[in-house]
């Protein structure tokens, strides 16, 4: 997926949250042939979307489609690395949901393989506060070009990817 579409597809997301106060995570695929599905992403744990993710690969694989890019959408917590602080000197030791200074967030990351399968994505993340009457309210919108992020990696999207290639 190119930058253009990612946009799109991020304007459309936020339009829809905006009028309806939530949003279902969801995959979507795109094929050679520029075909979209959007795929609700439903799971109990942390560890069951790693599954789950893995086998959509695995099914995409399945039913021999051929898959140009994937993207998956979701509201989110965030943590920001604030490096004065003791412990941020282990980013990976803070969940986000368990974070007190946590930020509500529109997360879509987006994920293609060129030709020899190395991953190139697309990150964008837009804070947002929820105010009581349930309307939303944007805040800071950070792209993996932007300066405020540091490394993005996509380890939910690898997992289709190794369903999808194995």
């Amino acid at each position: 997926m190119n930058k253009k579409k990612h946009n799109k597809l991020f304007t459309a997301t936020k339009i829809h949250l905006k009028k309806e106060g939530k949003l279902a995570p969801a995959l979507i695929v795109e094929d050679r042939s520029d075909n979209f599905a959007v795929l609700p992403f439903i799971f109990r744990s942390s560890d069951e979307k790693f599954i789950v993710m893995e086998v959509a690969g695995r099914t995409a694989k399945e039913a021999n489609a051929r898959i140009k890019s994937i993207t998956f959408v979701s509201e989110s917590w965030i943590s920001e690395i604030n490096k004065k602080d003791a412990h941020w000197l282990d980013p990976a030791s803070v969940i986000p949901s368990e974070d007190p200074n946590r930020k509500e967030a529109l997360v879509m990351v987006c994920s293609e393989l060129d030709d020899d399968n190395k991953e190139n994505i697309i990150v964008t993340i837009q804070h947002f506060d929820r105010k009581e009457n349930g309307k939303i309210k944007w805040g800071k919108k950070i792209t993996n070009n932007s300066k405020d992020m540091e490394k993005i990696d996509s380890n939910l999207l690898k997992y289709f990817w190794k369903g999808y290639l194995t």
